[in-house]
C-alpha cells in the first residue's frame, strides 16, 4: 500500500428525519444500498463480511471493518485497480431530536496522481451520494439520475 498522505480526507456531516435503525440499514442493507447508493449491492454485514458494490461502469469491494447497530459502520474499501492499496470509511449515526446527524469519515488516500485523481473523484461524489440518500430517506423515492446511476 502506498504511504497515507496526513491531513487528506473526505469528511461529510448530515442530519436526516429519519430514525437511526432506518440510516444504518441504508448502509448495511442490500436493498437500502441499492435504493441510494449502488445499482448493485453483494453484502455480509458483519465485522470482517465482505462486499461487492457495482455501478454502471464500476465496481469496488472490501470488508466491513465494525458493524455495531444503530450507531456505526466502518468499511475498508479495495481502491485497485484506480489505486493500490484501500480507504476505510467511518459512518457515525446520532439521534437527534429530527431524526439522525450521519458523521461520515474517509481516510486512506496515499500519495500518487492515481491516489490524487481517487481523492478528487470521491471528493466530488460523496456530497452527491448523500443528497440522494437524504432524499430516499425522507421521500422514500430515489433520484432518478442520481449518484447509483452514475
Amino acid at each position: 500500500m502506498d504511504s497515507v498522505r496526513d491531513g487528506r480526507s473526505i469528511e461529510h456531516e448530515t442530519t436526516i428525519l429519519a430514525p437511526p435503525e432506518r440510516v444504518f440499514a441504508a448502509f448495511t442493507e442490500q436493498a437500502g444500498l441499492e435504493s441510494w447508493f449502488v445499482l448493485r449491492a453483494e453484502v455480509d454485514a458483519r465485522a470482517g463480511g465482505e462486499f461487492s458494490f457495482f455501478w454502471a461502469n464500476q465496481a469496488v469491494s472490501g470488508r466491513f471493518l465494525d458493524v455495531s447497530p444503530p450507531g456505526t459502520v466502518v468499511l475498508a474499501f479495495d481502491e485497485r485497480p484506480a489505486a493500490n492499496g484501500e480507504t476505510i470509511v467511518s459512518v457515525a449515526l446520532t439521534p437527534v431530536e429530527s431524526g439522525t446527524t450521519v458523521h461520515f469519515f474517509q481516510t486512506g488516500f496515499g500519495d500518487g496522481s492515481d491516489w490524487d485523481a481517487l481523492y478528487e473523484g470521491m471528493s466530488a461524489g460523496w456530497p452527491d451520494a448523500f443528497v440522494d440518500l437524504k432524499t430516499w430517506l425522507e421521500t422514500g423515492m430515489a433520484t432518478p439520475d442520481g449518484f447509483r446511476t452514475g
